[in-house]
């Protein structure tokens, strides 16, 4: 069929083949380049976001290794509250803060809670701002699943947390010198329940140690940044005059045993 074409028709069909074939390499290099940007974008945004859920992880074991330095005084608190409740009659007040010897002038001074923990919540932030940004789409399957695991453990973690600021309220009564009616002691008794089933479940079934393992499964091994945020809560601590009694123990790092 060409054959039966001028010269100049076989040159305008050729031209405007070549100009065709321009057009389609032209828009394939370019959705080329495009995906290359978007997907170097998607990589920017996921590595920000675990760097964010990194972070905030770390901050949330720093609980789990304040909680286990006190573990000792709010046992020893508990068993003072179970003596007080056990006894009958009017109670003595129980005095003294559970955790902490403060100095004058410190935050707090003169205030005697009955039961307390460092005011100190889970956090979920990072976590909750990638899954709802789509973030974590690109993230490996078997490391989203390990966070999403570690973040449903913290989850019941914040609740045992939030369970204790209840049961302390409970128990504040025992600050003052109080009739243990039969109702009052119930209630009592079921607050210090609560706390030490609580206590058990902080400092055994999640323990730093346990928590830094499930960490160490993804790759991270934080003996660094756990080391950093160890002395930060000490020097913020001991900046307001604030100090552990002699029933503490040290805050220990759960990555510097392995």
């Amino acid at each position: 069929m060409l054959r039966k074409l001028s010269e100049g028709q076989r040159r305008t069909i050729a031209h405007w083949a070549m100009e065709f074939v321009v057009v389609v390499f032209g828009v394939l290099i370019a959705l080329w380049l495009q995906e290359r940007v978007n997907r170097a974008n998607e990589a920017n945004t996921l590595a920000a976001a675990e760097e964010a859920i990194h972070s905030e992880l770390d901050d949330n074991l720093m609980i789990l290794v304040a909680h286990k330095a006190v573990d000792q005084c709010l046992s020893d608190r508990l068993n003072e509250v179970d003596n007080r409740v056990s006894d009958g009659g009017r109670a003595e007040p129980i005095t003294g803060h559970p955790l902490m010897n403060l100095k004058p002038g410190a935050p707090g001074k003169g205030i005697d809670p009955i039961y307390v923990f460092f005011d100190l919540r889970v956090q979920n932030t990072a976590w909750t701002s990638a899954m709802s940004s789509g973030a974590l789409a690109r993230m490996d399957r078997k490391k989203f699943n390990k966070l999403a695991e570690i973040y449903g453990v913290y989850r019941m973690i914040d609740d045992a947390l939030v369970r204790d600021v209840d049961a302390g309220n409970s128990l504040k009564v025992l600050a003052y010198g109080t009739d243990l009616t039969p109702e009052l002691r119930a209630q009592l008794i079921s607050a210090m329940n609560v706390a030490a089933r609580d206590r058990q479940f902080l400092s055994n079934k999640t323990s730093p140690a346990y928590m830094a393992g499930e960490m160490r499964q993804i790759g991270w091994n934080d003996k660094a940044a756990m080391d950093s945020r160890i002395a930060d809560f000490t020097k913020s601590m001991h900046g307001f005059g604030v100090y552990l009694r002699p029933c503490a123990k040290p805050f220990a790092n759960p990555f510097a045993t392995h």
